[in-house]
């Protein structure tokens, strides 16, 4: 039975590995050059790797293979996001918490994905990684994986994570429903909503926001709302709803931020996308500047376009996508992170206050 199933296993991983290099080359590939250089945005693919030394796996459970695709791109500079089980039960012990995390075999990786050391392309990366551990069978690890298994337990965490938790899960460990795809959809999309809440609370730590901003957490989203008032407003400490008035979305390939605006704030998008028709002065701007353009020594065309009202708060936006973005890769996904030393903490505390 323990060769069959092993058998079992070894097919099972061979199909995801073999999924996952198919989507490298289509759906989740095609990158650009990142904003921290060599990184890019398309996602990167551990094959099967098969052990043939026990020894080489420093964990209870020896895994007789292990693969791994890394998404998204994560400032590691002072230790990777923690890599942890994604489990039905209990989560399992954190074999890192105890006196000797700082003191690793030096055969060992740092970020913990169980790959060979030689392997690399997980660095500045988040992973999910799948092993192959005989008589138990295909166990999931996300980073950050540790702390979504403790929720889950506690039952605190809402339907929507639940739901793509068990997707991830079913799309790996049922033999019936493997599918690389899903499991890679739902991963982002746990890792988008850990972001999300890793940013708002190092923005509510580290930045001085207006009482009157309110920054919440939906769904993989951060709602960013106001508490509007009018001087002739009888309550003019605004203890009214906060009004939402646009929201960043975080895209599953790429990990980036992107504003995303509700059908009452048409204005605001109109604006945003630098829209003629948000109102009578901006057309009048856009007709302005045509006119201008069109005259070789006149100067005022240029003087206009850049007084035109929709093109600033395009650049704010665009601006605003870039700071939310550097600030995600250095927030990680909540959850613990395999510290290089002692001064990663501090060292990582201050990079996150310098870019919130």
């Amino acid at each position: 039975f323990e060769v069959a199933h092993a058998f079992a296993l070894s097919l099972q991983i061979e199909i995801l590995s073999a999924q996952a290099e198919s989507l490298r080359r289509g759906a989740w590939g095609g990158g650009v050059g990142g904003s921290s250089g060599g990184t890019t945005e398309c996602i990167a693919v551990s094959p099967a790797y098969f052990f043939d030394d026990p020894k080489e796996s420093t964990h209870s459970e020896e895994p007789l293979a292990v693969m791994a695709v890394h998404f998204w791109s994560c400032d590691d500079r002072y230790g990777s996001p923690s890599v942890g089980d994604l489990t039905k039960d209990k989560p399992q012990e954190d074999y890192r918490d105890d006196a000797s995390s700082f003191t690793r075999d030096p055969n060992q990786r740092v970020d913990d994905n169980h790959l060979p050391k030689s392997d690399r392309r997980g660095e500045q990366r988040l992973s999910l990684v799948i092993r192959a551990v005989p008589t138990v069978g295909l166990v999931v690890s996300l980073s950050g994986g540790a702390d979504l298994a403790t929720e889950r337990v506690d039952e605190s965490v809402n339907s929507h994570m639940n739901r793509n938790l068990e997707k991830l899960l079913s799309s790996i460990q049922d033999p019936f429903q493997l599918s690389m795809s899903d499991a890679l959809l739902a991963a982002t999309v746990l890792c988008a909503d850990r972001r999300c809440e890793a940013v708002v609370s190092a923005l509510r730590r580290q930045s001085k926001l207006p009482s009157w901003i309110h920054l919440e957490v939906e769904c993989g989203t951060i709602a960013i709302a106001a508490t509007v008032t009018y001087p002739t407003s009888s309550n003019s400490e605004g203890s009214g709803k906060p009004t939402i008035l646009f929201r960043m979305a975080l895209d599953s390939r790429t990990g980036r931020f992107t504003p995303t605006f509700p059908r009452p704030a048409s204005i605001l998008r109109m604006l945003a996308c630098n829209d003629p028709s948000a109102s009578e002065t901006q057309a009048l701007h856009s007709a302005a500047a045509l006119q201008s353009v069109t005259r070789s020594n006149d100067k005022r065309g240029d003087a206009t376009l850049r007084d035109s009202s929709g093109r600033i708060v395009r650049d704010a936006f665009e601006s605003l996508s870039r700071s939310m973005d550097t600030l995600g890769r250095k927030c990680g996904v909540l959850g613990k992170w395999n510290d290089l030393n002692a001064q990663s903490v501090t060292l990582r505390e201050k990079s996150i206050g310098l870019s919130a």
